[in-house]
């Protein structure tokens, strides 16, 4: 154990000093090395090692502990703990270190000769559990000029133009973050003068998964004078959206505004058109409304398409389903302008609907009260009768107009085998004609009462009443 009473005693050493043991140091005490020039090896002017300091007694131990007290009432002398002062004429191009801290011989903090500094670990500024290389609890400040051969992601902030400035290797230049923006992406950002761009990719505003070039998952808000617009470039040309003093304003192709929010307000009730109003595309693209000819009752369920005021359709539908036209003129349905157009009529889509139900009905009379025409699912058709049992079921007369007739022709051909008819001219018969003949002549025509027939002509013109092969021009058999 050495001990050095707490009074100035400087000390001289010719050489390396060794105490070993405690050392006490409870006043003041310099240190002055003389040792100087080739000497080789390893030498320390204090070493502390292989130390068992006061392993009988429990708290933290310290191999140097520096532990000044001041009382200093008066006087301008500045104090420090641990003053490192080194003067150096010449070093070698070995490592500099006025501080080095080692754990098994590994450097965990140093100190250089030049004032550069290094930690191994985590540095913490405000904090006792640094996370990362560094944490800073609280605010930081960049100021300074970037060095004279800068490396890739030196940053600075440049306190003229209040910007941040980093070093891109890639492109051996300075960029500079307008507003003081730190580019934290990694260079996913290009500056273009003062425009800043991002190259690809989506960006999200309150969201992290953006599906398109901007996803704002909020609220947008535009300044006054302000629009959105659609296209390449801003000016005259090219379509936009605007508010202009709380008319929603829509800008065509040709640059021209537009009210849109008198008509339609977005996001607010239509205030300015008339109840029931379609509106359509007007003029210049502006929505209009045209309620004289084009509009909807929602009251009567109709919806109104006109020509003018006097000339106009409507097309209702009733609480029970029924759908009812009516034009001012009369009605008139077209299939098409084509040669093959076809205009299509059809009853019902139901699969379980009987044959013998009908599909079409044509009614007409006041409020159709008249039942004209019915036409079944099984394809029959009636007149004047709404159950009809053949083809063609007329309930009333037949009216043929003179110089026509009644055709009877195979089914799904053109080959006629006669007709009945009157033609004008002379006597205006009334003419039955059997056109087509056997090859045997065998062809005729024959009278029926009660399934029976009266009555037979044959294709050589001869009558026989009574029996089906007259012999002469008539042949009567019978009373």
């Amino acid at each position: 154990q050495f001990r050095i009473p707490c009074y100035t005693l400087p000390i001289q050493l010719s050489k390396e000093p060794y105490f070993k043991g405690v050392v006490d140091l409870p006043g003041y005490m310099a240190i002055y090395s003389p040792l100087s020039g080739a000497t080789a090896g390893n030498g320390a002017l204090i070493q502390i090692g292989n130390i068992n300091i006061r392993t009988n007694v429990s708290g933290a131990q310290q191999a140097v502990a520096i532990l000044p007290n001041y009382n200093q009432t008066s006087g301008t002398a500045s104090n420090t703990d641990l003053l490192i002062n080194r003067t150096q004429t010449a070093v070698g191009s070995g490592a500099q270190l006025l501080i080095d801290a080692q754990v098994g011989s590994a450097s965990k903090f140093n100190v250089t000769n030049t004032g550069q500094g290094y930690f191994a670990g985590n540095v913490g500024v405000g904090t006792t559990s640094p996370a990362t290389k560094l944490e800073v609890n609280g605010s930081v400040r960049f100021l300074g000029t970037a060095n004279a051969t800068p490396v890739d992601g030196e940053f600075v902030y440049n306190t003229t133009l209040h910007s941040y400035t980093y070093y891109d290797s890639s492109s051996s230049s300075w960029k500079t973050l307008a507003g003081g923006t730190v580019n934290v992406t990694g260079g996913y950002w290009t500056q273009n003068g003062t425009d800043l761009y991002y190259a690809s990719g989506n960006v999200g505003v309150g969201t992290t998964a953006p599906q398109h070039k901007l996803d704002v998952a909020g609220n947008l808000g535009l300044a006054a004078s302000a629009y959105l617009n659609f296209g390449a470039t801003d000016g005259a040309t090219g379509y936009g959206l605007r508010d202009n003093a709380g008319t929603v304003e829509f800008k065509n192709s040709t640059g021209a505004w537009a009210a849109v929010g008198g008509i339609l307000g977005v996001g607010n009730s239509i205030t300015s058109a008339t109840a029931g109003s379609v509106f359509f595309a007007g003029t210049a693209g502006v929505l209009a409304q045209d309620n004289t000819n084009f509009n909807y009752d929602s009251t009567g369920h109709t919806f109104k398409l006109g020509y003018d005021s006097t000339h106009y359709g409507t097309l209702s539908v009733s609480s029970a389903g029924v759908l009812t036209t009516t034009g001012t003129a009369g009605q008139t349905v077209v299939g098409g302008t084509g040669v093959a157009d076809l205009l299509t009529l059809k009853g019902t889509s139901n699969a379980g609907a009987t044959a013998t139900s009908p599909a079409i009905q044509m009614n007409v009379g006041n409020n159709g009260a008249t039942n004209a025409m019915t036409i079944l699912n099984n394809g029959n058709v009636g007149i004047g009768t709404t159950s009809p049992t053949q083809s063609l079921d007329v309930n009333g007369n037949i009216t043929i107009p003179s110089n026509k007739a009644i055709y009877l022709s195979t089914p799904g051909t053109a080959n006629s085998i006669g007709y009945a008819g009157w033609f004008q001219g002379g006597a205006q018969p009334l003419t039955f004609s059997h056109t087509r003949a056997l090859n045997d002549g065998s062809s005729y025509i024959n009278f029926l009462t009660n399934s029976a027939e009266v009555m037979r002509i044959t294709y050589g013109g001869s009558v026989g009443i009574g029996t089906t092969t007259p012999y002469g021009k008539l042949n009567v058999y019978g009373a």
